[in-house]
């Protein structure tokens, strides 16, 4: 087994390079705006010393001490880069085992992801180094909950050049965005020399998109009409739409703004094609992906899909349409989308780029998009080619994929940053990740201790426990109770457990409220993970709500909210119980947290006929009910596009009063007497009910479909199926 770290010198001795530097064009792509093609291979030695390579020619001096490995008879291309992907670090196995050595990440938990994309997190992994948007910009009603919300248009200008300091490569952005706040968008964007991703945006046409110094395109989606679906659309009028886009693609020779040189796209072909094959039950490929990842995928496996032959008559029309792409000159990123459902990481980059030889681009030119021209779009100088100074991902081949690009599965070596990892590796770390889902799965079949709440002096009139799920997967526990102080108000405390298994470290959250005739006055919180904690603590102070940060208790900030804010909004079930006991003549707000920094979000909220909350703000919806003695019998909430259902294992007021619900709050279904305590499960949302009734909650839809038929609202960042409206077009 060969397994060489980084900072060793390594010459690859006797193989055939392809070096990927443009040569001439291909007839197929001779169109101004063609990014090239890659120049013949070359018989060469590669030296590669601290991750990058220092000469590439034949016979090279080979330094002494130097790690010397024969790959002739072999053909070495530079690694993948995979152009459209959402990153999570414990799939990277699957990307090195694929050859992908650069990930363009579109968009998740910036803290997470900025911190992921430091070189000694990615050496540590291994994993592919990343390109990063951080979080992805959505409007109102956001498909993610790490969206960043832009609403208005002083929202542009005062978080853009943060994402900027914080060091974002790009920027992504979802349907939501308005046009106004799209266009506002835009100008700050190419004012940072941030480069703007994205769908096109409900209310604005092709021809202004194409113009505008969008950098990107994602989908397919905008050129199809409105109404208009995959399976009927006319192959001529999807080819005059292409000259609209074209028009905006600039020639070699001309400035280098994103304005005349018109947006790449990244088409995803792959989204479509998956709906031809079924992968059937228990497929070998869950064996390595998390539990909530499995449900996901083997849920849609089993859902409604188009009928074969219309998925086949539409998947024509995106072949023939990436075809006509290409010859106009426009610029083309592969991108697997993956992990979308039957979208394996890595390996779905291989289906992408297989379907694009299928469309009429010859296997070379595909392999200089998803490398030397991928990393030209992307500006990465020293990516993407096998060249004197460049990073040395390197994939050694036994075959020549230039003629048949299957040959990249599987590849002999994987070269990451000049650390060379072969087969044997690369498979011992897919069975320990197929080790460590599986014990995940059995942990997920037992109970989720969470330690008591740490409760304050006083009376205690309430208490249990409910765990909160997703995606077919326990997510959280939590232990809660309510305390009548010493000084006559409540006290409202909880402790969450969240495990390893969903976040990359165990999460501990503690959170105590104070309240006093139905107004907070106190909160403290306390998250731990990863060996650190942060402190959040507030006080109210005459109008003001006094806000303090700490992080490791070193002292961070103090700000403060001018709005009464009513509860802490942390992921607890006490925000819902607070909630539901609030005026409803005033306004209702609540504090919530934006990777960690305070941020004062404003409820609606109403109580249907049998007493259920039903509440809404811009982040998404919730749903409860409560027993006359306040205890939880059921909670839902609808974040982004994820709905989290809240299971209430037990629950008592111990024979007493409780905290008592006004009548018209008690939710009627429950049949539980007050007083009486609820046992497990003693709580469910009715069927059919969810988060999603909220005011301006929204259906969700996580399964990559673009605008909902009959919609013009905003939902995920994947691409319309068959039947599915698109957003509006026009010159």
């Amino acid at each position: 087994m060969i397994s060489l770290t980084l900072l060793q010198t390594v010459v690859l001795v006797g193989g055939t390079v392809h070096p990927m530097d443009s040569g001439p064009l291909p007839a197929s792509a001779s169109a101004p705006g063609s990014m090239g093609a890659p120049g013949p291979p070359i018989r060469a030695d590669i030296l590669m010393e601290d991750g990058h390579i220092t000469a590439l020619g034949p016979d090279l001096a080979r330094p002494s001490g130097a790690t010397v490995i024969d790959v002739s008879g072999r053909h070495l291309v530079p690694g993948l880069i995979d152009g459209l992907a959402h990153f999570d670090r414990e799939l990277d196995p699957l990307y090195i085992a694929a050859g992908v050595t650069y990930l363009r990440d579109l968009g998740g938990d910036m803290s997470r992801l900025l911190a992921e994309r430091l070189p000694w997190a990615r050496d540590a992994a291994p994993g592919p180094a990343l390109l990063i948007c951080g979080a992805v910009l959505d409007g109102p009603q956001p498909a993610t909950t790490e969206a960043v919300i832009l609403s208005e248009v002083a929202h542009v200008d005062a978080k853009l050049p943060q994402m900027k300091e914080l060091g974002v490569d790009f920027l992504s952005f979802h349907l939501g965005l308005a046009p106004d706040i799209w266009r506002a968008t835009l100008e700050r964007a190419a004012a940072l020399d941030l480069p703007l991703w994205g769908p096109l945006p409900p209310g604005v046409s092709l021809g202004e998109m194409a113009h505008s110094g969008q950098a990107g395109l994602l989908y397919l989606d905008a050129f199809l009409l409105p109404g208009e679906v995959w399976d009927t659309v006319e192959q001529k009028a999807l080819e005059e739409r292409v000259a609209i886009l074209g028009s905006g693609v600039g020639g070699p020779g001309e400035a280098s703004t994103r304005a005349r040189r018109g947006p790449a796209v990244a088409p995803v072909i792959g989204l479509l094609a998956r709906l031809l094959t079924d992968p059937g039950p228990d497929a070998p490929v869950l064996s390595v992906l998390a539990p909530h990842y499995a449900w996901a995928w083997e849920q849609e496996r089993v859902g409604p899909r188009p009928p074969a032959e219309a998925t086949g008559r539409a998947l024509e029309a995106q072949l023939g349409l990436l075809a006509a792409l290409e010859r106009a000159g426009v610029p083309l990123v592969p991108g697997s989308g993956s992990p979308h459902p039957w979208l394996l990481p890595g390996e779905g980059l291989l289906t992408e780029l297989l379907l694009w030889v299928r469309a009429g681009l010859a296997p070379a030119r595909v392999l200089y998009l998803a490398t030397a021209g991928a990393a030209r779009v992307f500006g990465l100088a020293d990516r993407g080619r096998l060249a004197v100074g460049q990073v040395a991902d390197i994939l050694v081949l036994e075959r020549d994929p230039t003629a048949d690009l299957a040959a990249l599965s599987n590849p002999e070596l994987v070269v990451l940053r000049g650390r060379v990892i072969d087969r044997e590796e690369r498979r011992a770390a897919l069975s320990a990740l197929a080790d460590q889902q599986t014990r995940r799965r059995v942990a997920q079949a037992e109970p989720l201790e969470v330690p008591e709440p740490v409760l304050p002096e006083g009376d205690l009139v309430l208490a249990g426990s409910v765990e909160t799920s997703g995606f077919g997967t326990r997510l959280s526990a939590e232990r809660f109770a309510v305390l009548r102080t010493l000084d006559g108000g409540l006290a409202w405390v909880s402790h969450v457990r969240t495990p390893a298994a969903i976040h990359d470290e165990e999460r501990n959250l503690k959170l105590d409220q104070r309240t006093r005739d139905g107004s907070l006055q106190a909160f403290d919180l306390e998250l731990t993970t990863g060996g650190h904690s942060y402190t959040v603590s507030g006080r109210k102070l005459g109008s003001l709500f006094s806000v303090e940060r700490r992080l490791d208790g070193v002292f961070v900030d103090n700000t403060a909210a001018r709005e009464p804010v009513a509860f802490i909004d942390a992921g607890s079930i006490t925000g819902a119980m607070l909630l539901a006991r609030r005026a409803l003549d005033l306004p209702i707000y609540a504090l919530t947290f934006d990777d960690m920094d305070p941020v004062v979000s404003r409820w609606r909220v109403r109580f249907e006929e049998d007493g259920r909350l039903v509440a809404a703000t811009d982040q998404g919806g919730l749903t409860a009910g409560f027993a006359a003695d306040g205890r939880p019998e059921f909670s839902a909430r609808l974040q982004g596009n994820d709905l989290l259902e809240c299971r209430v294992l037990e629950a008592s007021a111990f024979g007493g009063a409780g905290v008592p619900m006004e009548a018209s709050r008690v939710w009627r279904a429950a049949q539980v007497p007050q007083g009486d305590e609820g046992g497990p499960g003693a709580g469910s949302a009715p069927e059919s009910e969810g988060a999603g009734t909220g005011e301006g909650a929204g259906e969700g839809d996580n399964g990559g479909a673009g605008a909902r038929e009959g919609s013009d609202e905003g939902t995920s960042d994947g691409p319309g199926q068959l039947g599915t409206t698109a957003p509006e077009y026009g010159a």
